[in-house]
């Protein structure tokens, strides 16, 4: 019984090390600056309004996954008014 608590062990400590593995590729690798043009677009699109990012978009996976943006001004719907402006916004989600 103690071999198969054995295997147990380990297999669960190679897919945590997989997990933490994947994260950190995710982190190295993705930049969020590039979805700014298809926010943009969106925005447009589906709700008449000019969304303006020019601050950077920075994402952290630890201590919790999140989301921080930086500049950030939208238009009143279907004018270029300005409706809301916003310095710095996080947004994050503790998972457990």
């Amino acid at each position: 019984m103690s071999a198969w608590i054995k295997r147990i062990g380990i297999a669960l400590a190679v897919l945590l090390l997989v997990a933490i593995a994947a994260a950190a590729y995710l982190v190295s690798t993705f930049d969020p600056n590039r979805y700014k043009g298809v926010a943009v677009d969106w925005m447009k699109t589906h709700r008449n309004r000019t969304l303006v990012i020019a601050g950077p978009i920075e994402l952290s996976v630890f201590p919790r996954l999140a989301v921080k943006l930086s500049q950030v001004k939208l238009s009143e719907a279907g004018r270029a008014d300005e409706f809301a402006a916003i310095d710095k916004a996080a947004l994050s989600v503790a998972l457990l």
